[in-house]
């Protein structure tokens, strides 16, 4: 039955994209969250063939798979790039709640347009939240760390080097020499 759906999901993105029908977005929501693990694609390939519809396939792939919404917005951001600002305005207007998890994601992916990420969540985020995406390096990037460990380190401890720096038995000579 996976499959069914899976390979309904494909015929109408090769419809639409072909340019003989308006995509229902409805449906191909509907089909994309049969298969969770693909939505995201699925999703980002209807973007790329009608660019057009864009922000409506967005809206209701975000509303209706809440489950992958951070992602669905990662990946319609690979295939549009240049509408980085609108996809997460689109977002979080969608699913507020997660404001945080879509402003972090764009900038990661985008960290050159950090500031006009965070200015565009926070006109359009719930009052709560504002403080927190407003907040440089405290959940809006890959700088943030909850736990206030340096990277790296475990509990305190350095890092462990990533290789023995030397034979684990002095006798053994390792085969690559």
């Amino acid at each position: 039955m996976k499959n069914t759906h899976l390979l309904s999901l494909v015929a109408l993105i090769a419809l639409v994209s072909v340019g003989h029908a308006k995509v229902d977005v409805k449906k191909l929501v509907a089909n994309a969250r049969v298969d969770l693990d693909n939505a995201p694609a699925g999703i980002a390939t209807a973007i790329s063939q009608q660019p057009k519809e864009a922000d409506e396939i967005l809206t209701g792939a975000v509303v209706e798979i809440p489950e992958r919404a951070v992602a669905i917005l990662a990946a319609a951001l690979e295939v549009m790039p240049g509408h980085a600002k609108e996809f997460v305005r689109i977002s979080i207007i969608a699913q507020p709640e997660l404001s945080q998890e879509f402003v972090s994601t764009a900038i990661a992916l985008f960290p050159d347009q950090a500031s006009e990420i965070i200015a565009t969540a926070i006109e359009v985020a719930p009052e709560d939240m504002k403080s927190a995406i407003a907040a440089p390096g405290r959940g809006n990037g890959a700088t943030f760390d909850p736990s206030g460990r340096i990277p790296g380190t475990y509990r305190g401890k350095p890092p462990s080097p990533p290789f023995p720096a030397q034979p684990i038995k002095p006798g053994i000579v390792s085969p690559s020499r």
